[in-house]
């Protein structure tokens, strides 16, 4: 353990000396910034997707047990960012919470990159490059504006990697667990995290001993298999428990009972689809009236003795 302290002091006081490595935290510093006051005058943008999360944590704080505002078990989404949200919504307010989450993924994000191609590339301008690039990208600064759980995943999936590679180069006991705790942590954020589990195996595999790829497995994938575990009693397939909704996130309900539909109805695409061909006269959607269409104009004519020409 003193040898672990040793060696981050060691790496604390080299990137004090470091003017790159610097400017980096700086860039970072700016990336999280940005993001907060991007989103200080209205908040975190709010989707569809985000009102499933945002109410399952308020369910959480409420007591109510981990529920979706429909009522039903949130098994759409793995448990990780909604408890951060309500975690920091016992200080804050749930929203303010995942705003600065992101923001925190966000500036993370940034610091984790720059530090990595510093450590692997010689040329510091081709590092600072990289490092703005990242902090002027639209889509990533998009993303962290709202209240979705893309940044948080993005970061967890980016340092998974590195101490993977840092292991694979080195050695070591730290980096393979780091891995491991930042896979199993991505695959808690979004389901699609699970991929890094085998692209982790599958790299340790032929590099390494197979008692390192039995741990990495094991830590990164006890968690994921304990969610799906605790979602078997409420849906299937566990990863989902979504009913057929409208662009607007409001839910398409029945007034012949098509909340009484089994649940695998619900999720299954193909009866998902035989059950909206079935009942297309029974669900109402929020529609706007379509305004009449204008005749076309037709344009004025000139007349020459016996025929009528269109005057442009």
């Amino acid at each position: 353990m003193s040898t672990v302290k040793c060696s981050a002091i060691k790496r604390l006081a080299r990137l004090g000396r470091d003017p790159c490595a610097l400017l980096i935290v700086v860039l970072a510093g700016l990336g999280a910034a940005h993001i907060l006051v991007r989103t200080a005058s209205y908040g975190a943008g709010i989707s569809p997707d985000s009102s499933y999360l945002l109410s399952t944590a308020l369910n959480f704080l409420a007591g109510e047990g981990w529920r979706d505002f429909t009522g039903y078990p949130t098994v759409g989404w793995p448990p990780l960012f909604p408890l951060l949200v309500a975690l920091g919504g016992v200080v804050i307010d749930p929203l303010e919470a995942g705003r600065l989450v992101n923001a925190a993924a966000f500036g993370l994000t940034l610091l984790a990159t720059g530090l990595y191609l510093r450590s692997n590339l010689r040329s510091q301008w081709l590092v600072l490059a990289a490092t703005v690039a990242l902090l002027a990208s639209l889509p990533l600064s998009y993303l962290a504006g709202r209240f979705l759980t893309d940044p948080l995943f993005a970061l967890l999936t980016l340092l998974a990697l590195i101490q993977l590679a840092a292991f694979l180069h080195r050695g070591g006991r730290t980096p393979l667990l780091l891995s491991a705790i930042f896979t199993a942590l991505a695959a808690i954020t979004r389901y699609p995290g699970a991929a890094l589990i085998g692209t982790g195996v599958l790299m340790l595999l032929p590099l390494a001993r197979l008692k390192h790829t039995l741990v990495f497995g094991a830590i990164s994938s006890v968690p994921l298999l304990t969610v799906l575990a605790h979602n078997r009693p409420a849906s299937r397939p566990q990863t989902t428990l979504r009913e057929p909704t409208h662009p607007t996130g409001q839910r398409a309900r029945s007034p012949r009972g098509l909340d009484r539909v089994p649940h695998r109805t619900h999720t299954d695409l193909p009866q998902t689809a035989l059950l909206f061909r079935r009942r297309a006269g029974d669900i109402r959607f929020a529609r706007r009236p379509r305004r009449p269409r204008r005749p076309a104009r037709r344009p004025p004519t000139v007349q020459f003795g016996q025929s009528r020409l269109p005057f442009r």
